[in-house]
């Protein structure tokens, strides 16, 4: 099977970052990575880390299907 493409949204349950585009992935056991680097680029453009609490990227099919749901929280900080 070819690359699929798949959303990757950031919410905390009252608001939201939509990814409009999503991001072609070969293989669905690579789609942890592709969240923490979605956490990480909407982090870096924020406030303080305690900013973020309470939020998470879900992870959509091509289908409109949530496939997993990563907590910002369960994010490895750059560096470590």
């Amino acid at each position: 099977m070819g690359a699929r493409r798949y959303r990757f949204h950031c919410t905390d349950g009252r608001d939201a970052v939509f990814d409009l585009s999503g991001r072609l992935v070969q293989r669905e056991r690579d789609l942890r990575g592709f969240a923490e680097q979605a956490a990480r680029a909407l982090m870096r453009g924020g406030d303080a880390h305690d900013a973020w609490v309470g939020w998470a990227v879900d992870v959509y099919d091509p289908l409109g299907r949530r496939r997993m749901t990563l907590p910002f929280a369960d994010v490895p900080r750059e560096g470590r």
